[in-house]
């Protein structure tokens, strides 16, 4: 039994996050996601050591006809919400909460100290599980019906950046935290499963003037249309047009340089919104009133009065509960009944001969509307009878260009400019070569302009799609449950990896059970944790090693610089096609089971005499400037101490606040500022006292913390 991974959320709620591949979100306990504006968690990351959040609100509503409420209150319609901007606080009331894994996560600590992005937290080990990691929701509702949802995520680098999320609804009648089932032996009528996913990629665009949504584009698939040649539905988002641009803006090209979402000197033109995101359904069984699941697929106004002012007790309901039961995909706006509308048409991002364009028509009424447009779905209606449950089951995803795809093609565009200094001399549809298999030669394929190669982005979806229905269809029952691990497994990561900081080298050692037949490889970065833009953000591979190996020194690296690592358990050549898993290459554990998120670097040698030590900053101030503090991880530095010391702090009336055993032979040693009861020191003159435990000498130097 691990720690409980459990994080007290921006709203009422408590959250767990998912990550353990190249997709990563935090889940509320409630089954749905509020807005978080800034002061949230990240929704949905794709690559969570580079990307913002992309989902800004998950919305999840459940409605029925003819309710009675706990009250004994008749309801024509009623409605229960989490988000779009409701908390779900009074209408969801959440019983359980548990994350299950199939094997312990590995311990990764820097300098001794765990280095977390996440907490890593789990409450069972189960090996039977039919996915790597499970998070469990179950709540009660203020309906009588009680939602239990499941998130299962695999580590499997092929099926990483999707999660599986099955939503099963019960007649239980309980309406309350307790299970005291006041609305027992009442048959819910036309339930529906409504959801609203509004996404965006506002915080990673670098197209300047762009207004916050108004560019996100949505789309529909599988909803009679047959606007595509494949067999799902599903819904999709990707960045689109951006009001005020001067130059053509599909996968937002980055031509300033903008240290505050990349890195100084990265204007050279790359590709900063190129994502696609969605839900597919996998399983849903048909109503008989709607036998097409999910039964309405439509977008709404993500400003729109349905998505604020949300209550299961007032008259809105009513709106709320058609917009979800009858909205549908059309080409002239869907009317609410009110004069309002819920649904813009939107133009084609194709004309008949599959030339692209990121111009949505004139006159679209996204143009320069701030808020944009979310996604709507629901699966219904459902009637439950007392004890009855429906099974609905999605998978999220998201995919698109890579990292270094982004920045070459990117750099290509820039240079179509028949003028350097004027962007709208630019040719989005001019050209790029890109080798884009990686196997050394460009195919007729792999030719076109900068906007068809962002909009592979969306094959690229539609193919993680299809590795999630695969997936589920082979690991699931005719019910639609989840019952068997199925894909092609990887070799399990160690379960330690330690990185240590030393005087000539970086020390990396790890523990495993036993040696994976193709070894381990080790990867590095240098300066940032996502890479750096001039290597187009990959790490480098600096070793590989035998599967008995258990250790390894990097004397590759220079002083004043820092770096992170992760470490991969090489398995066999797969030849296991299963869930459209590839063949002919090994797997490998998953590398964000041991990306380190803190830094290491070189140390100072130790200092001549234990009277030269230094105390940097001094005086330390805790409101300075990031941009000119000492040490970006706000701690105090002892510099060119004895290699074998221990140094005591005191405050100036002479009691003892932190004992820092100093025994790794550098001259460097650091001080959060914190006791050893772990609270934060306050304001005040401090003394530090270093010992010499081989000659005995001490010394003494004073210093000041500004709080």
């Amino acid at each position: 039994m691990g720690l409980t991974g459990t994080q007290k959320g921006y709203a009422q709620f408590d959250q767990k996050p998912m990550a353990i591949g190249d997709l990563s979100m935090v889940y509320t306990a409630t089954g749905g996601e509020q807005e978080y504006y800034n002061q949230g968690p990240n929704h949905l990351e794709l690559n969570p050591e580079f990307q913002d959040g992309l989902l800004r609100a998950g919305a999840l509503w459940i409605g029925a006809r003819n309710v009675q409420g706990k009250d004994g209150t008749e309801y024509d319609e009623r409605v229960v919400h989490v988000g779009p901007r409701t908390t779900g606080f009074g209408e969801f009331f959440p019983v359980e909460f548990t994350k299950t894994v199939r094997y312990e996560p590995p311990t990764v600590t820097v300098d001794g100290n765990e280095t977390l992005k996440e907490d890593k937290g789990y409450d069972e080990v189960d090996s039977s599980l039919p996915s790597d990691q499970m998070i469990e929701i179950r709540a009660h509702t203020l309906l009588g019906v009680t939602l239990t949802k499941r998130i299962y995520a695999w580590t499997q680098g092929d099926h990483d950046n999707y999660h599986i999320q099955e939503y099963i609804l019960t007649n239980t009648g309980h309406a309350s935290a307790e299970e005291n089932g006041a609305l027992e032996g009442q048959t819910v009528e036309d339930v529906y499963l409504h959801f609203q996913r509004r996404y965006t990629h506002q915080e990673r665009s670098a197209i300047p003037g762009q207004e916050w949504g108004a560019n996100v584009m949505n789309d529909i698939v599988g909803d009679g249309q047959e606007d595509y040649d494949v067999d799902f539905a599903a819904q999709y988002t990707w960045n689109g047009n951006s009001p005020g641009a001067d130059m053509d803006p599909l996968g937002g090209p980055a031509w300033n340089d903008s240290p505050w979402f990349l890195e100084q000197g990265d204007d050279g033109g790359e590709l900063t919104t190129s994502q696609f995101v969605g839900t597919v359904k996998l399983y849903a069984p048909e109503s008989p009133d709607k036998p097409r699941q999910p039964s309405m697929t439509s977008h709404i106004d993500a400003d729109h009065p349905l998505t604020s002012g949300n209550s299961a007790f007032n008259e809105q309901m009513e709106r709320e509960y058609r917009f979800m039961s009858t909205a549908e995909r059309a080409t002239d706006d869907y009317t609410l009944g009110d004069g309002s509308h819920a649904y813009p048409h939107h133009a084609d991002i194709a004309d008949q001969d599959g030339d692209f364009t990121t111009v949505m028509g004139e006159g679209d009424p996204k143009l320069g509307k701030a808020g944009g447009y979310t996604s709507a779905f629901s699966y219904g209606p459902y009637d439950l009878e007392p004890g009855e449950s429906v099974r609905i089951v999605t998978a999220e995803a998201v995919s698109g260009l890579s990292k270094q795809a982004r920045v070459e093609i990117g750099q290509a565009f820039k240079q179509t400019a028949t003028d350097a200094s004027d962007r709208s001399t630019t040719d989005a549809f001019a050209d790029i070569e890109y080798d884009a298999d990686g196997d050394g030669t460009i195919d007729s394929d792999e030719s076109m302009g900068k906007n068809e190669w962002v909009m592979t982005g969306r094959d690229s979806l539609f193919q993680t799609f299809e590795r999630a229905i695969a997936n589920f269809d082979a690991a699931s029952n005719a019910d639609g449950e989840l019952t068997n691990y199925i894909l092609p497994q990887p070799p399990r990561p160690p379960s330690s990896f330690s990185v240590e900081s030393g005087v000539d080298q970086i020390d990396l050692s790890w523990e495993r059970g036993s040696d994976p037949p193709g070894g381990f490889e080790i990867y590095r970065a240098r300066s940032r944790v996502m890479g750096q833009y001039d290597n187009n953000y990959n790490y480098e591979l600096i070793a590989e090693v035998d599967g008995g190996t258990r250790s390894y020194s990097d004397s590759d690296v220079v002083r004043g610089a820092q770096y992170y690592y992760y470490i991969q358990a090489v398995g066999n050549e797969n030849m296991d096609p299963t869930a459209m898993t590839p063949t002919g290459k090994p797997l490998k554990s998953n590398r964000y089971q041991t990306q380190t998120w803190d830094p290491a670097s070189l140390k100072r040698g130790p200092g001549e005499s234990v009277a030269d030590f230094k105390i940097v900053p001094n005086p330390y101030n805790v409101a300075a400037d990031q941009d000119v503090r000492w040490d970006e991880q706000d701690r105090l530095g002892f510099l060119e101490i004895p290699g074998n010391c221990i140094i005591r702090i005191y405050t100036e009336m002479g009691e003892l606040v932190e004992t820092i055993q100093h025994t790794d032979g550098s001259g460097d040693e650091f001080w959060d500022h914190t006791t050893a009861d772990r609270q934060l020191v306050a304001s005040g003159l401090y003394i530090a006292v270093v010992r010499d435990l081989d000659t005995g000498q001490v010394s003494k130097k004073k210093f000041v913390i500004i709080r």
